[in-house]
């Protein structure tokens, strides 16, 4: 078995998303961050931003106009997500049909793109809010119980790249463990019909339907799982970085129907829904619903 596939049935990861993670965090998303948006957008804009800082921080410890961290973990999950999104629609322009997991119907019109990019976008911008303020808060309270600091600014925390992979490690299991139970639950008849139906509106995904979901169903299932790992971890600001935009590349990648982006897993649970519940594989091998092709069903 090659490298890439074992990297792939153990965690869903690919290299090719690990290694475009690194690079776009450290060389496209903090640029992008301090020498355009924050400088024209967050401090020219400052005064009409505090009332709604002073709120936040008086209620959540979550700054705005001073905690940069949290600030580079949305955009770090925004550029994940278009950079995954804009290739596989790129891809599915051309079109690569041998390199599809499956037929003709894995293929969006342009009413259904724009359906599917509205409201991973509402989504994403919006509702992710509902929970990154109260987990912030949540954060806050656990470090002072840790006794640990509270570090706003990323440039001021030693970066350890030996405790780097440990970190990552603590994300994959708490979003594989998280989003396996929430999933599970989600297929029970009636959260099915009023929740989680929405999404698997689409048999054959693309990438950008990955965030095509009921608002409760994201920020409980989807968003909470992956924030959480960085907050029980207490990882360096870069290491948060680079775990969002990867959760974010590689969640649309395995949305977008593509081989090349180990999608064929999760088409699975999209065609046969009772298979494939987890994002990493090891919940669904306890549990005994990760999809064998032998397997009769």
């Amino acid at each position: 078995m090659k490298t890439s596939e074992i990297t792939t049935k153990m965690f869903g990861f690919q290299p090719f998303s690990i290694a475009t993670s690194i690079l776009a965090t450290q060389y496209f998303v903090i640029p992008f961050y301090e020498n355009y948006f924050q400088p024209k957008f967050i401090n020219e804009n400052s005064q009409s931003i505090e009332p709604i800082a002073n709120y936040t921080n008086a209620n959540f410890h979550y700054n705005p106009l001073e905690n940069h961290v949290v600030n580079i973990c949305f955009f770090s999950a925004f550029f994940g997500y278009w950079s995954m999104s804009l290739l596989c629609t790129f891809m599915d322009l051309l079109p690569l049909k041998h390199w599809k997991t499956q037929d003709s119907r894995s293929y969006f019109t342009l009413s259904e793109w724009l359906q599917a990019v509205s409201l991973s976008n509402i989504n994403l911008i919006v509702f992710s809010w509902v929970i990154t303020l109260p987990l912030m808060y949540f954060w806050f309270h656990l470090q002072r119980y840790r006794g640990e600091n509270i570090v706003m600014n990323y440039a001021e925390r030693e970066f350890n790249m030996y405790r780097a992979p440990f970190d990552m490690l603590v994300h994959i299991l708490t979003v594989d463990v998280w989003f396996y139970i929430t999933h599970r639950i989600l297929h029970y008849p009636f959260l099915y019909k009023l929740i989680h139906k929405l999404h698997h509106r689409f048999k054959a995904p693309t990438a950008v339907a990955c965030m095509y979901a009921n608002p409760i169903e994201f920020t409980i299932g989807n968003h909470l799982g992956v924030a959480l790992g960085p907050v029980f971890s207490n990882c360096h600001p870069y290491t948060a970085f680079f775990w969002f935009f990867l959760s974010l590349f590689n969640t649309a990648g395995a949305h977008s129907g593509y081989h090349v982006f180990a999608a064929k897993g999760h088409d699975i649970h999209h065609e046969k829904f009772k298979y494939n519940f987890g994002v990493g594989g090891m919940m669904d091998f306890l549990c005994g619903t990760r999809y064998v092709e032998t397997k009769k069903d």
